[in-house]
């Protein structure tokens, strides 16, 4: 007899262009940037994608990831057991390691 395993779906969000976050918590969610998002805090599970023109600025990443994709840009992120991974073509200002 074969037993079924749960396995949590991650959720996807999307902040659009020309849109503002602000303290969205992710964990085993993921969050896409096309506007702006301050102060997010990244948990094990969670991810960020920045992508083209949008920005991340005050962001904590503990234990999550946070990808800067081509044109997009993160400012002041706080780095403590995360990922920050930056692509060709995207910036990563003031990122703090802790």
């Amino acid at each position: 007899m074969a037993t079924a395993l749960y396995s949590p779906i991650a959720l996807a969000s999307t902040v659009e262009y020309g849109e503002t976050v602000d303290g969205v918590v992710l964990e085993k969610d993921i969050q896409l940037v096309y506007g702006t998002a301050n102060n997010t805090k990244i948990n094990p599970g969670g991810e960020q994608h920045i992508k083209e023109f949008g920005v991340s600025s005050n962001t904590e990443i503990k234990g999550g990831y946070q990808y800067i994709e081509m044109n997009g840009t993160a400012e002041y992120s706080v780095l403590n057991d995360g990922y920050q991974i930056v692509q060709m073509g995207g910036a990563a200002n003031q990122t703090t390691l802790q």
